[in-house]
């Protein structure tokens, strides 16, 4: 009886999950699972008026002599895993 008890007692403690369900965002934050992608804002085009500038998402055709900044998103560049630094 004492050696199923110890044989039982052993195996639950090689659980990767024991800390936490696999549902968990513990999991996630632990690199068992990687977030989904952040989605990436539109750019703006951003024209001189008579009162204040006023910004689009798409460029006016025939407006360039009024425009007055165009605002690209920042992309950072996507990071490197730990695997991917050895080959």
């Amino acid at each position: 009886m004492l050696i199923f008890t110890m044989t039982g007692l052993l195996l639950t403690a090689c659980n990767p999950f024991g800390y936490a369900k696999p549902d968990s965002p513990t999991i996630a934050q632990s690199s068992w699972a990687y977030d989904p992608p952040k989605p990436v804002p539109d750019s703006l085009y951003c024209y001189k008026t008579l009162a204040e500038n006023m910004c689009y998402k798409d460029p006016i055709d025939g407006a360039d002599n009024r425009l007055n900044g165009q605002y690209e998103p920042y992309i950072p560049p996507k990071e490197r895993q730990w695997w991917e630094r050895f080959g």
